[in-house]
């Protein structure tokens, strides 16, 4: 089994990689599912985004999206004329792995190997970044 590319998340001015999908839920929402062509095996589900925590939210800073002809498209694929677009549709956990090397796909609690950070309609409500390590 491949080991898939993850999600990029940028806070606090560090890069992180993270074990959650928050593009999907926007997905999941929409009346017809767009289909994605993976890259290559490390990449199944077609895309990968990049985000930002600023003050007023998470925002998808950036999307690489393969289509079937195999070019890459950007944000304002699925969001016209925007380069950023803050995520009101996420509601849920970003789990962050303190290194690489401790990420499992198979966590469904945190434990000391990542931080979790909370959100409700795309605002950060909880962050337990400073109580692991």
């Amino acid at each position: 089994m491949t080991v898939q590319t993850r999600e990029r998340l940028i806070y606090k001015g560090k890069l992180y990689e993270v074990t959650t999908l928050p593009l999907e839920q926007y997905l999941s929402a929409l009346p017809v599912k767009p289909k994605f062509y993976p890259p290559s095996t490390a990449c199944w589900r077609g895309y990968i985004g990049t985000w930002q925590i600023k003050p007023d939210g998470l925002y998808l800073v950036d999307l690489v999206y393969y289509n079937e002809s195999g070019s890459i498209a950007g944000t304002d694929y699925f969001f016209p004329g925007e380069k950023e677009v803050i995520a009101r549709w996420f509601s849920g956990e970003i789990r962050i792995p303190f290194e690489k090397s401790t990420f499992n796909p198979s966590h469904m609690v945190a434990s000391n190997d990542e931080f979790v950070l909370e959100f409700k309609n795309g605002i950060l409500v909880k962050d337990n970044s400073n109580t692991g390590r």
